[in-house]
């Protein structure tokens, strides 16, 4: 059986048995299912929408989902066939919560967007305060979740953090959205003074 290991801004869709895998801290993934033609796909997505003048990108929920709800009509599933399970939107970036709510709004824009296809959402596991490895069956559409604990989590926040780091650029308001190396050191240093 195929086995699909998906990492921030992928998305798999499969007509075959596969497992779809993928890690989830404060990111999103949405598991899509057509059970009467054993179709399923899955994405793994950073923060809900795009920023002001960067790209459409599947590591936004809001481009991510349509993308994947595209793909699984192209393999031949009708959207009416469909359900919805949404993993992840965990708080797991603790130096970020206090600014961003990105878990809270990840899992919103799911729900959102979902609601736009008229997809029900049958099954979540969202907003914990640690890793998941979620593990999708596309021929039954069995879900598993499994815990990370503390050393996944920190694994999974350190990687999602770097990767939120990367898609907002530097601005004046760095303070703000706390997203450029320099505030980062300034409170490396604070801590240590």
């Amino acid at each position: 059986m195929k086995r699909i290991i998906l990492n921030i801004g992928e998305l798999a869709v499969s007509k075959e048995a596969a497992i779809l895998e993928t890690i989830l801290g404060s990111c999103v993934a949405v598991c899509l299912w057509d059970e009467k033609l054993r179709i399923g796909g899955l994405n793994h997505y950073l923060l809900p929408y795009e920023q002001p003048n960067t790209p459409k990108s599947t590591v936004y929920g809001a481009t991510s989902i349509e993308t994947l709800v595209k793909r699984i009509i192209e393999a031949g599933s009708d959207v009416r066939n469909l359900q919805a399970q949404i993993f992840g939107g965990g708080s797991v970036i603790t130096d970020l919560d206090n600014i961003f709510n990105i878990g809270v709004d990840n899992v919103r824009i799911a729900q959102e967007k979902l609601h736009e296809y008229d997809i029900p959402i049958v099954g979540s596991h969202v907003r914990a305060t640690h890793g998941i490895k979620v593990v999708f069956r596309t021929a039954t559409g069995e879900v598993t979740v499994k815990p990370l604990g503390r050393v996944g989590a920190h694994h999974v926040s350190g990687s999602e953090s770097d990767a939120f780091r990367r898609q907002l650029p530097p601005c004046k308001a760095c303070i703000m959205c706390g997203s450029c190396a320099e505030l980062t050191e300034r409170r490396r240093r604070g801590k240590k003074g």
